[in-house]
């Protein structure tokens, strides 16, 4: 199948995120390093199967799968409450920040760019705002890839934005992107200039060395779902 310019596939997820194939439980940890100390016993039991701290329990892993699919229909109701004729507005005036933004049809476009990009998930009234040496390449990472089953959740059940890495392909409707080496401030800009209910980034953007410079901190965002 063909979308934005790109053969998709697929794959084990399919072409749209849906709720049968999210949260697919997995034991490995994400956060493993040779580095962990052993530490005390109650800190890894019930939660790891050993000090290692490499592979969680089966308890644990039930208990995380019911917590992001809790939190995955919070975000689906959420989404679903939000006023489409906003969200419309809301990308038009992403335009105006610069004259550099502009929808892409063709991904192939993008390839070796280096610039700020706009996944549109209009299905879902959701903006996500990113940077990278490789626009077209960042993108079908986002498409292809999955978020970690122990990272489905980013802070409590209540707030936890879905991660851009677990909806798939054909959500991302529309493309806006803007070629430029001054990644982080652009970025910023945009992502400040997007409606909290709208944006789905769960950190704010920029490069550490830019952040180093201006003095900035990377911090998180979440939202009210009930």
């Amino acid at each position: 199948m063909e979308h934005l310019g790109e053969n998709v596939r697929a794959g084990k997820f399919g072409f749209l995120l849906t709720r049968e194939k999210y949260a697919i439980p997995n034991s490995r940890s994400s956060f493993y390093s040779s580095q962990f100390d052993v530490g005390e016993a109650e800190e890894w039991q019930g939660t790891y199967t050993d000090e290692s701290r490499r592979f969680y329990t089966e308890e644990w892993c039930v208990r995380q799968r019911a917590r992001a699919l809790a939190n995955f229909d919070l975000n689906m109701r959420y989404f679903e409450q939000l006023g489409g004729a906003h969200f419309g507005q809301a990308v038009n005036q992403l335009l105006s920040i610069s004259p550099r933004l502009r929808f892409v049809d063709d991904l192939k476009a993008l390839d070796g760019v280096e610039g700020v990009y706009l996944m549109i998930l209009d299905d879902y009234k959701q903006i996500y705002v990113g940077q990278a040496d490789d626009m077209r390449k960042r993108i079908k990472q986002h498409w292809s890839g999955a978020k970690q089953f122990d990272r489905l959740l980013f802070g409590p059940v209540e707030v936890s934005i879905l991660s851009i890495d677990s909806f798939r392909a054909l959500d991302t409707t529309r493309v806006i992107a803007a070629k430029t080496r001054a990644t982080s401030a652009l970025e910023q800009k945009v992502e400040e200039a997007v409606p909290a209910s709208f944006r789905l980034n769960r950190l704010s953007g920029g490069r550490l060395d830019w952040m180093e410079e201006t003095g900035r901190v990377p911090y998180g965002f979440g939202r009210r779902l009930q």
